[in-house]
């Protein structure tokens, strides 16, 4: 009866260290925070990556976090239109090698968009007797102009002589999907 009792006494004794132990991590824990929160911050571990990063001020760190996600949310914009131009651009290149006598020889070498929202395509492809020839077009307006059609050079020089950003990795990508019949 005796070992009993003092298995039972042993296992009370740990059981109210332990909730000792976890009363006086949450009341540390609880102080740390409350002096934070005191100084302007949300928490400790605010506080704590504000003082690893330089900022001993709260309102700082907040100003700085503020900006941090501002310039997030801004590169995610700019992705987010750069990758709905790459998409106009890659269709754009798509029909434009669709319409090849010989589309599997068409090579994109280039592609541009202008501000004014033009795109310039200059590609290599075959001819009838299968020479490789450069190749030219233009799109302006939800209109295509190609090297071969009447007023091309005017259209060209108008609309691709200006700067604009550059998407060659429309031809790259283009060579992983297989042509139209």
């Amino acid at each position: 009866m005796e070992g009993r009792r003092l298995k039972t006494f042993l296992s009370r004794a740990r059981l109210a260290l332990v909730t000792a132990l976890i009363l006086a991590i949450g009341w540390t824990i609880y102080e740390r925070n409350t002096t934070a929160r005191s100084l302007g911050f949300t928490s400790a571990a605010d506080m704590k990556a504000a003082k690893d990063s330089g900022f001993d001020s709260a309102s700082a760190w907040r100003e700085h976090l503020k900006i941090r996600e501002a310039s997030a949310k801004e590169k995610s914009e700019r992705k987010r239109v750069h990758d709905e131009k790459f998409k106009a651009g890659f269709i754009l290149a798509t029909m434009i090698r669709d319409g090849m006598k010989n589309p599997d020889a068409f090579n994109l070498e280039q592609a541009v968009r202008t501000d004014a929202g033009d795109w310039c395509f200059k590609y290599r492809s075959t001819n009838s007797f299968n020479a490789v020839v450069p190749g030219y077009t233009v799109v302006t307006g939800g209109k295509s102009a190609s090297d071969s059609d009447r007023g091309f050079q005017s259209l060209w020089k108008k609309h691709c002589s200006v700067a604009g950003e550059s998407f060659d990795t429309i031809g790259p990508t283009l060579k992983g999907y297989a042509a139209k019949d």
